[in-house]
């Protein structure tokens, strides 16, 4: 890793970053075309649960985003062709294929949900 890519103790990863932009450019590009304008309501927050005497009482989240259910689908991403791109980046990266940097946790964890090999 070259000192020019170390900033504030953060590791740049400029193709990285130009390949993931390209990727939520298309998704939100497709989420605009297809669903319209989002759409916000008030939902029950399920993480603030109170409980006092015999009643429950739970918290009330205004304006959250109603996701479409296509994008809960963790096959979602796979969709677009820019995924490509990102995986070819992160298979590339010898620091990401390896599972990140130490003490910082990796990228372990997600390294299936992008479909790279962890091991």
């Amino acid at each position: 890793m070259a000192a020019d890519d170390v900033a504030r103790g953060r590791v740049r990863r400029p193709q990285l970053h130009a390949a993931v932009g390209q990727l939520m450019a298309a998704v939100l590009g497709d989420l605009a075309a297809g669903d319209g304008v989002p759409v916000f309501a008030t939902v029950p927050d399920f993480g603030e649960w109170h409980r006092h005497g015999q009643e429950s009482f739970v918290a009330i989240r205004r304006g959250a985003w109603q996701v479409p259910g296509r994008v809960t689908d963790y096959r979602f991403l796979d969709t677009f062709a820019e995924i490509g791109a990102v995986r070819t980046v992160v298979a590339a990266d010898e620091v990401l294929r390896a599972g990140g940097l130490p003490g910082r946790g990796g990228v372990r964890a997600h390294a299936p949900a992008i479909g790279v090999d962890a091991g």
